[in-house]
């Protein structure tokens, strides 16, 4: 996410050493210049922060701070607020059935990111109902469903043959009867923006009244994508926007442009592929990661909500004691798991983008993580309390089951052992702990003391 951008702006402070004459300001301010126009960031936008920049940094420091705090700690207030300076949650109803409108064009992410938003506020237990309102796409109704099954969320029957102001209404009563707390509604979407789709979604807004319309925009694309959000307000007035596929966008430019250019908060942004890899947006908690200082709150978050603090603490107990068995460790890594992808953990850790880079692929930990917890659903409750009976009979079933080979049950029961063996000493340094479980390549378990939140 952003590692242009963050190289440009952390290489900048690098660079400043212990100075903070003349010149190496000026010099500062147009090398954050340029690679904020590099990221594509809007000229405007890129012009108000340097001008706000500059003044700030001209005037006297009374704290007598070092210059690479004082233009760090400048740079970083300036960025959070061309983002939108705090961050702006849902307005729901307290009580009742809240109807929430996503709207955006095809391909943007629009349909999953309806899927992501309806796990995040299940997460905050909130009851959930989809609404696919694309009649004329038949496939995009079919992409709905079988997200709503996947995560086990109702989804209504949509009749294709009505219109979607009708379909919208007939969910909404029925959502109010059955006490949902939460009706999404995923809107029809189109290549561009034409006239019939600007009228259909200011029918739809005119009279379900929603209590949120999300604009989806895709950041990948850039002040394109800024310039079709910027229609979508004038014509729909949505009062929040999601921003999808940030963790593939090596610029930035159209998340730090999009709320200074069209007035729209930025609500939530998708950060991979999974369901749970949907984050609320902080623009102050983005302007660290920009920085890469980190984003420990929301990591903070993650952990509380993917998490049960009673199994934590059990889990916890165990580890530290080493009198963990695969059974425990199982259910370890289904916590990691619930957590998102490992790369977006560890940029949300202080470092976590130069870290990376001394990281072989994270793919090959992900796949590892994967193998090991079949390997061990693949075992009996006995075999994985016991790990000692496992004969060459029983690993062949368990090498079959989970479609590895006797080899691989055999690396993967080796390291078990030593991490059993060393664990008490290896705990005091969590990612020595979990590297050592997949053989070297990445964490493949959680600090049972991060556990313990």
């Amino acid at each position: 996410m952003f590692e242009r951008l963050t190289e440009g702006l952390t290489g900048a402070l690098s660079a400043l050493g212990g100075r903070a004459d003349d010149s190496t300001r000026h010099a500062f301010i147009e090398t954050i210049r340029d690679r904020l126009l590099d990221a594509d960031a809007h000229p405007d936008v890129v012009g108000d922060l340097i001008e706000r920049l500059e003044n700030r940094l001209s005037r006297p420091d009374d704290e007598g701070r070092p210059a690479s705090e004082r233009f760090l700690t400048g740079l970083e207030e300036e960025i959070a607020r061309i983002l939108g300076g705090q961050a702006e949650p849902l307005r729901l109803r307290s009580s009742g059935t809240s109807a929430v409108m996503v709207v955006g064009l095809q391909g943007t992410g629009k349909t999953t990111s309806v899927g992501k938003l309806a796990q995040h506020l299940r997460t905050q237990k909130k009851n959930v109902m989809l609404v696919p309102l694309d009649v004329k796409r038949p496939a995009a109704i079919e992409q709905l469903q079988i997200l709503g099954r996947d995560l086990d969320i109702p989804v209504w029957d949509t009749d294709a043959r009505q219109k979607p102001v009708k379909v919208a209404r007939a969910a909404l009563k029925a959502a109010e009867k059955q006490k949902v707390d939460v009706v999404i509604f995923d809107t029809a979407g189109r290549l561009a923006i034409d006239q019939e789709l600007m009228r259909e979604l200011t029918q739809l807004r005119d009279k379900l009244r929603p209590q949120e319309i999300l604009y989806v925009m895709d950041a990948m694309a850039g002040q394109t994508a800024v310039q079709t959000a910027e229609r979508f307000v004038e014509a729909v007035r949505p009062s929040g926007m999601i921003l999808t596929k940030v963790d593939a966008d090596p610029r930035g430019g159209a998340v730090l442009s999009v709320r200074a250019r069209t007035g729209i908060p930025v609500k939530f942004m998708g950060v991979g592929e999974k369901a749970s890899d949907f984050e609320p947006f902080d623009p102050t908690r983005i302007a660290r990661r920009l920085l890469d200082l980190g984003d420990i709150e929301s990591l903070a978050e993650k952990f509380d909500e993917a998490i049960d603090r009673e199994e934590a603490e059990e889990l916890s107990e165990k580890f530290l004691s080493a009198k963990f068995n695969l059974e425990d460790f199982g259910r370890q890594l289904e916590m990691m798991s619930n957590l998102g992808s490992l790369e977006s953990i560890f940029k949300m850790m202080p470092g976590g983008k130069q870290l990376l880079k001394q990281v072989r692929d994270l793919s090959v930990a992900e796949s590892e993580m994967k193998r090991t917890r079949a390997m061990i659903s693949s075992m009996t409750p006995l075999e994985r309390r016991n790990p000692r009976i496992l004969n060459n009979s029983r690993k062949k079933r368990i090498a079959m089951g989970s479609g590895t080979s006797i080899g691989e049950v055999n690396r993967m029961l080796k390291r078990f052992q030593t991490m059993q063996k060393l664990m008490k000493r290896i705990s005091r340094s969590p990612m020595a702990a979990l590297q050592n479980m997949l053989g070297g390549q990445m964490p493949g378990g959680i600090d049972p003391r991060m556990l313990r939140r």
